[in-house]
């Protein structure tokens, strides 16, 4: 069990450190989710808020549904140049989560 939550909390860190420094958006979740991202949110990151929360566990498992096309061959004869595929699939991943990355060129201050 401890092994294979490595991933999950290690992502967990990552938007609790950015939301922590103000580096994630929060998107709306519809009334009918609320309840449930509360409780994802209580059980999984209790100091982040239930929209982040429930955005990052869909993105977790979008995530592993990458991974798992790679490794059983699901991508074969589909896309050919993965790295380039999988690194722009993991930025919308991270977008779709929130996580707000500074512009090239853009002020730090």
């Amino acid at each position: 069990m401890q092994a294979a939550s490595r991933v999950g909390l290690l992502l967990i860190r990552i938007v609790r450190d950015a939301y922590q420094a103000k580096g994630v958006a929060q998107w709306k979740v519809p009334a009918e989710l609320r309840p449930e991202a509360r409780r994802i949110a209580e059980d999984l990151a209790p100091d982040l808020p239930p929209e982040v929360a429930v955005v990052l566990v869909a993105a977790w498992a979008q995530l592993f549904g990458l991974v798992n096309f790679e490794v059983f061959g699901q991508f074969n004869r589909v896309v050919e140049d993965r790295e380039t595929f999988f690194r722009h699939a993991a930025a919308q991943l991270a977008h779709h989560v929130g996580l707000v990355f500074p512009q090239p060129g853009a002020s730090s201050s």
